[in-house]
């Protein structure tokens, strides 16, 4: 369906969405931020569909890149969503801080241990 370059004031409108989807994010997290960027696109979308039905829009290359961004803040945020379930699983009453601290030393007890001189590998 694509025909060509999407018009600046939809790439610039994809960009600002982002640029605050990514402040956002930062601010009160990914889950949040995705929603609100989502709803922003879906608004957009819905304005340039609108605009291709009555011909004073930059036409489907306008549709194709808003509805390609959505996809691509709906995967970021159903990846993340999957990360928060594992942390909160972790993080119940019997998962303190001190098993986050416990790994972290596993870590660096075994780092540097190497063959001991020994020639390499298996």
């Amino acid at each position: 369906m694509n025909t060509g370059m999407p018009t600046d004031e939809v790439t610039d409108a994809i960009a600002y969405i982002e640029m605050h989807r990514q402040e956002m994010a930062r601010e009160a997290g990914v889950p949040a931020a995705c929603a609100q960027a989502l709803r922003q696109l879906q608004e957009l979308l819905e304005q340039e569909r609108q605009a291709l039905q009555s011909d004073n829009g930059g036409g489907p290359a306008n549709v194709d890149a808003v509805a390609n961004e959505i996809n691509r803040v709906k995967s970021l945020a159903s990846g993340n969503n999957q990360g928060r379930h594992f942390q909160r699983a972790r993080s119940g009453p019997g998962a303190g801080p001190g098993q986050q601290q416990k790994s972290r030393r596993n870590r660096s007890r075994n780092k540097g241990r190497g063959t001991g001189g020994r020639p390499g590998g298996r």
